[in-house]
């Protein structure tokens, strides 16, 4: 049972009966707890007092399992969204820490001692991305989890009259029709992201890649470079890393909406 039908029965937890209104505006049915247009047809859906989970054949019953059900997915659906907090956390850390040290690589000395003090810092900033990518990682298998249980959960078979049929029918294809265009909306925003991502990647590579071309020339030049080569791979680690969470967004999103086209 959609969750949009179950809240309508919390709101409306003494009584027997809803009034829901039927019209059609512009040609698009449409159901309403308000009169939504000058020719409404009043309809009434019946709901199961507590402990009845037996369909009456004029209305439509809720039973335990479909509440049951449903509690479970607004659960789920909230741990999915705590590791996914979690993700764009570590996201945010990645970056500070390894800005920061690559600042403080910026500022060191062109020579023996700055080229080792370069280094120093190239293999703090892979440390740093290996950590939050193993963070992360755990959060993903988590929501990989979550998801995969969201999918097992069944749902209890109802029984309706024509027009809770009607209202079951014209709510469902409204949530798929919200839902889609917010997947599509969300989708976007993740690609956008990657682009940027890779932008950066290239301006940052490129700025290094400079740093090691003026250092050619210097006495400490061979130790420079090998440092700013291990300094070039950390950042590249970094951006793999935060693509690679968007592109595993992008991937459950798609596969939420071919469920649904």
């Amino acid at each position: 049972m959609k969750a949009a039908i179950l809240l309508l029965f919390f709101i409306f937890p003494l009584f027997s009966y809803s009034a829901i209104y039927k019209c059609k505006i512009d040609g698009v049915l449409t159901f309403s707890h308000l009169p939504c247009s000058d020719n409404a047809e009043e309809i009434t859906i019946k709901t199961a007092r507590p402990g009845n989970s037996k369909a009456n054949e004029s209305g439509y019953v809720q039973n335990n399992d479909d509440i049951e059900a449903f509690i479970k997915t607004k659960k789920l659906n909230s741990q999915i969204n705590e590791s996914q907090n979690l993700i764009r956390t570590y996201k945010e850390k990645i970056s500070i820490e390894i800005n920061d040290l690559n600042k403080m690589s910026q500022a060191t000395a062109n020579n023996l001692q700055g080229a080792n003090r370069s280094e120093a810092i190239a293999i703090q900033m892979q440390s740093v991305t290996s950590k939050y990518k193993s963070l992360i990682n755990v959060e993903q298998t988590k929501i990989a989890q979550l998801i995969s249980q969201k999918k097992y959960i069944n749902h209890s078979d109802i029984t309706v009259n024509q027009d809770a049929n009607e209202f079951e029918q014209a709510l469902t294809e409204t949530d798929r029709f919200i839902r889609l265009r917010k997947i599509n909306s969300d989708m976007v925003v993740h690609e956008n992201k990657i682009k940027t991502f890779q932008n950066q990647m290239k301006k940052e590579l490129k700025n290094l890649e400079k740093k090691s071309t003026d250092t050619a020339n210097n006495i400490a030049g061979a130790s420079l470079q090998s440092a700013i080569a291990n300094q070039m791979n950390a950042l590249a680690a970094k951006y793999n890393t935060l693509i690679e969470v968007e592109q595993l967004e992008i991937s459950r999103l798609l596969d939420e909406k071919n469920t649904l086209l």
